[in-house]
């Protein structure tokens, strides 16, 4: 919801001020939401069967805070490392750092040649609505398509947080 749907009765022409009258104070944009993840491979995309896709943001100002629950199942590998595609925003146009992380908390359904288990993690790219998905111990391996699961009910649980351009 923008600000201006917020406050009920009252026209908000620039946003709300927060500790004082300074513009840097100022909190202009609000929303929450729904998206759909998508899948990726970083050369060609896998095909799969959504059986429930349900992901839900907040955004204040610039910073975008999401979650998604997703089930699948009739896995078809693509090539390359796995993505996650379809974040809400795009993410800010960074030089020198990733805009944000994701991190998969709970994961049924990679194959047991992925590594130690969840929990599995993810730099969002810059100026993208895509992160690659990697392994989150010290060798920070991509997770490649065919290290998913096929034949089998996949159940995965994913939130993070990133910067937005606008």
């Amino acid at each position: 919801k923008k600000i201006e749907t917020i406050a009920t009765g009252v026209n908000v022409t620039g946003g709300v001020r927060l500790g004082g009258n300074n513009a840097v104070n100022e909190l202009s944009d609000y929303e929450e939401g729904t998206w759909t993840l998508s899948f990726g491979g970083s050369g060609s995309n896998p095909t799969y069967n959504v059986l429930s896709n349900v992901g839900h943001y907040v955004k204040v100002g610039h910073l975008c805070t999401f979650y998604c629950r997703i089930q699948f199942n009739t896995w078809v590998d693509g090539t390359g490392s796995l993505q996650f595609k379809g974040l809400p925003f795009t993410s800010k146009n960074t030089a020198n750092f990733y805009p944000g992380q994701i991190l998969i908390t709970y994961a049924d359904g990679f194959e047991a040649s992925t590594g130690d288990g969840v929990p599995y993690c993810g730099a969002i790219q810059p100026n993208s609505t895509m992160t690659y998905v990697t392994q989150s111990d010290s060798n920070a391996t991509s997770i490649a398509t065919d290290q998913v699961t096929t034949g089998y009910t996949n159940e995965w649980l994913i939130s993070g947080h990133y910067y937005t351009e606008s």
